[in-house]
């Protein structure tokens, strides 16, 4: 086998069956963190000439907060890596992933969810699209170390030192990691299939919204998994997609706006593109939103556009307000 390719899981679990894991004591397992819905814009990745992409409508992104995950000790060349101190479940390890510009800690990195291929594809195209640095230093490592994270979530590595996670202070991921990492995007998968966001205009109450997860998470082997549910007022009467905490097995269902209120405000920012003059811009989102039966929220800009970066690449919503504001800086 090339030194420069992940293992095969069979390979992998020939080389490195799993030890025996001991269930954690309750005194041992992380303080059950909230589950927090940040509200960021989200940006396209780079355009492949270059060229600065135009803003897309509705780009309010839910940053899942809290799911420690362990991942892959060192898969590289003909030898594994695997740690005999104790670790959570291969269920626990969901599917998050940071790859990182070098093998350490404070270097550049970035990332998300692993849906599907392996863990050096994945960084490899982080790598190359210049989500680490832009422009990408130089190729692409062919070579990753990737351990679990100290304080949530995956760490990747570039490099072919196996001991690069203990020489980090962090702990590698058993054996399961990609057969569990499946499972969970595939959860995730069909939770999104069930809760119809914006641009649909569908809004599944909090009832609803919790048998649902609820019976996607018993189809998918989470039966122990608990259920939350918080944030659903007058204002927020709508599900959003769940949010999952796979290392305490909690699935938290959060009330937000109604679609129609998102629909409203897209289409009159797309009167400019989302793009000034400001007051042009403001005039066309106000005249649809009141058109639309939301005249009683406001909309303001967190910047005035220029004629460097005259357009906006999104909004955010501030329900206990009934504000949005339009925000990031977009070319056309």
């Amino acid at each position: 086998m090339a030194m420069n390719q992940l293992m095969d899981l069979e390979e992998l679990r020939a080389l490195a069956p799993t030890p025996r894991v001991d269930p954690l004591r309750t005194e041992q397992l992380a303080a059950l963190r909230e589950s927090v819905l940040r509200e960021s814009v989200a940006t396209d990745p780079p355009h492949p000439s270059g060229a600065p992409s135009r803003p897309n409508a509705r780009r309010r992104v839910r940053r899942r907060v809290a799911a420690l995950v362990l991942i892959p000790a060192a898969l590289l060349g003909g030898a594994v890596a695997y740690s005999s101190g104790r670790g959570h479940s291969a269920q626990q390890l969901g599917n998050e992933v940071n790859c990182f510009q070098s093998a350490s800690l404070d270097a550049p990195a970035a990332g998300g969810p692993l849906t599907g291929g392996t863990l050096a594809g994945y960084c490899e195209w982080q790598w190359r699209s210049g989500s680490l640095i832009s422009p990408p230093p130089g190729p692409a490592p062919t070579s990753w170390v990737a351990c679990q994270a100290e304080g949530g979530g995956v760490d990747v590595f570039p490099g072919t030192d196996q001991d690069t996670c203990g020489r980090l202070g962090l702990q590698p991921l058993p054996p399961e990691y990609y057969e569990a990492a499946k499972q969970f995007s595939a959860t995730e998968a069909e939770l999104e299939s069930k809760f119809p966001g914006f641009p649909q205009l569908s809004c599944l109450n909090a009832s609803d919204a919790t048998k649902i997860t609820r019976d996607i998470l018993d189809a998918h082997g989470y039966s122990a998994w608990t259920v939350r549910v918080y944030g659903f007022a007058d204002v927020t009467p709508c599900a959003e997609i769940p949010d999952l905490d796979a290392v305490n097995g909690v699935a938290t269902i959060s009330g937000w706006v109604r679609p129609e209120l998102l629909a409203a405000m897209d289409r009159g920012a797309q009167e400019t593109n989302y793009c000034g003059p400001a007051d042009v811009l403001l005039a066309n989102v106000r005249t649809a939103l009141a058109t639309a039966g939301f005249g009683d929220w406001t909309v303001r800009l967190d910047h005035e556009p220029t004629p460097q970066w005259p357009c906006f690449a999104g909004w955010n919503e501030y329900p206990s307000t009934k504000t949005i504001v339009l925000l990031g800086h977009a070319t056309p």
